[in-house]
């Protein structure tokens, strides 16, 4: 149960720009995980169109959308 008490779940939505399929996926990773943690472990739970595809993360908070990065 402890283990548990020290990590984050996510639910992150994802879209191709090619496609308006929407794919919810949930992440779980340690609290104090970056940005980058989570973008390395949503890559390897999606399908890029390619290898170097870039993935840009919006974070919503009030109805309100905000750009947090481009990885």
């Amino acid at each position: 149960m402890r283990d548990l008490e020290g990590l984050k779940t996510l639910k992150v939505a994802f879209q191709r720009a090619t496609n308006k399929e929407v794919v919810i996926n949930m992440i779980t990773l340690p609290k104090q995980s970056t940005v980058g943690d989570g973008i390395s472990d949503l890559k390897t739970k999606v399908e890029l169109s390619r290898e170097d595809a870039e993935l840009r993360l919006l974070g919503i908070f009030n109805h309100k959308i905000y750009k947090v990065s481009e990885f």
